[in-house]
């Protein structure tokens, strides 16, 4: 705790004052002190923390080479995926940055280097022994007071920093000290309730009737002790006996002294819409039903828990990873661990898998932790009727059943009769019109078009074609277009 001018003024509390021995953190309008520890005495809020920083800590985390390929070799694949350092297990590391993300907006590790620049391991650092410097327009620096209380400077290479929302780009905005009025409202609730309980559930106001008064301040100070002792510890719910002429009067409680209970359920709803957590989550089931709380439960891991992951993820491959590593290397959670606990959506999501062939059975067998079998290693493609078969691997027919080819061939046989009837007719007239060769030119020239559409195929094509058959018809003299049959499946043949 830092001491200010306002502590050292004339208006500063005395040295006996409850305010030296209050928890550090700022007050809030109820006047409750709230910290990011303190407000884990909420049990809302320590629920909360719990669910996000289980649900980041659970899924597996490494390094990924290419498709699907995990960068086993690269040393900060082991650091994330084996041992983050000497005491840690990569869960318990993820678990308590993210708890520190999620009350002080801010974590941070130490990044220890090998003596080759490699990532030897991470040493987490408590956020409220850090102080962040800027040192220049693109660089801060990080200094960390450490268990025996002497500080160091870390540059930022040696520090790997989550941060939450940041309003300047260095720190998180601390969403316990955003959220500062609901939590401190909920603090002085619970403690209200502690004390109302304590009471066995009674209000505290009663007072006595005394004939006449005391004989001094000493004897109505006497007789207040010997009756608060009468009615506390072991004797709380005994009945109390009065002498002297002496009633006992107790105050009626209220309906809203009797419900105030009622007013927490509001409290807590607005801490879970603090860490964007589901109220059925932490066990709050008022509103719920099996409809929204499945759309709720969904809506929480795409949105809520995704988001963390990118940050996670983000944050390693630009901190962590070189810009050549980069190129080829990512961080990545395997978001597809999240379906263990769901055998039914498990089964639904390998089957749609394996019948629309992007996995193979053997695949899915090894993501079942089974060994592979033999002839299970190609993909299925969809067939009709719901079929699956090898891809690549046609079902073979029955005879009479594929029509198409056939289809195809008669309708390419149709097509070249077309041509041929079509050449033999117009060569059959150009040389009735006149003997020299310039009609069948021009024939030719028009017919080549013609050809190129009606087989599909290019105009060069179709040109060579036609001039190959100008060639064919000059070399015998003008004679040979007489023996030409006029049509039908030889002449198609033959062309």
């Amino acid at each position: 705790m830092f001491v200010t001018a306002g502590m050292l003024s004339a208006e500063r509390p005395s040295a006996d004052d409850d305010f030296w021995y209050q928890p550090v953190g700022a007050v809030s309008a109820s006047g409750a002190r709230v910290g990011p520890d303190s407000a884990m005495r909420l049990s809302v809020v320590l629920a909360c923390v719990r669910i996000l920083s289980e649900a980041v800590a659970k899924v597996p985390f490494g390094l990924m080479r290419g498709v699907a390929q995990q960068a086993r070799g690269h040393p900060l694949d082991r650091v994330l995926r084996r041992r983050p350092n000497d005491w840690q297990s990569p869960f318990e590391l993820r678990e308590m940055l993210q708890a520190h993300l999620c009350l002080r907006s801010n974590a941070y590790a130490q990044i220890v280097y090998g003596q080759a620049g490699e990532i030897l391991a991470l040493v987490p650092l408590h956020p409220d022994r850090i102080k962040i410097e800027q040192v220049s327009d693109f660089d801060v620096r990080y200094l960390v007071t450490d268990w025996r209380g002497q500080e160091r400077a870390l540059a930022s290479s040696e520090v790997f920093h989550l941060r939450a929302l940041s309003m300047d780009g260095f720190s998180g905005l601390s969403v316990v000290d955003a959220m500062r009025d609901p939590i401190g409202n909920a603090l002085v609730a619970q403690d209200y309730a502690g004390r109302f309980l304590r009471n066995g559930a009674r209000h505290a106001g009663m007072w006595v009737e005394v004939p006449g008064q005391f004989k001094d301040a000493s004897a109505h100070a006497e007789f207040q002790q010997r009756f608060r002792s009468g009615l506390s510890g072991g004797s709380a719910y005994s009945t109390p006996v009065l002498d002297r002429g002496m009633k006992l009067h107790e105050l009626g409680m209220t309906n809203e002294d009797a419900q105030f209970l009622e007013s927490r359920k509001y409290s807590d709803a607005d801490l879970c819409r603090m860490f964007l957590v589901p109220p059925h989550l932490v066990g709050i089931l008022d509103r719920a039903t099996f409809a929204n709380i499945e759309q709720q439960s969904h809506d929480f891991y795409n949105s809520v828990v995704m988001a963390l992951f990118r940050r996670w993820e983000e944050a390693v491959e630009t901190q962590l990873l070189l810009d050549v590593e980069a190129e080829d290397l990512r961080a990545e959670f395997d978001v597809r661990q999240l379906l263990r606990g769901d055998s039914q959506a498990r089964s639904n999501y390998y089957h749609a898998a394996i019948a629309d062939g992007w996995m193979t059975r053997n695949e899915v067998r090894l993501a079942e932790s089974m060994e592979p079998l033999d002839g299970l290693d190609e993909p299925l493609a969809p067939l009709n009727m719901g079929r699956t078969q090898p891809s690549g691997k046609p079902e073979p027919q029955p005879p009479g059943q594929n029509p198409a080819p056939r289809r195809a061939a008669a309708m390419m046989l149709a097509a070249a009769d077309r041509a041929v009837t079509r050449e033999c007719n117009g060569v059959e007239r150009a040389m009735a019109k006149s003997s020299s060769a310039e009609r069948i030119v021009e024939f030719y020239e028009a017919h080549a078009p013609w050809l190129a559409k009606v087989l599909s195929v290019d105009q060069s094509t179709a040109d060579r074609v036609c001039a190959a058959r100008f060639d064919e018809l000059h070399a015998s003299e003008g004679t040979r277009w007489q023996h030409w049959p006029t049509g039908g499946r030889s002449a198609a043949q033959k062309f």
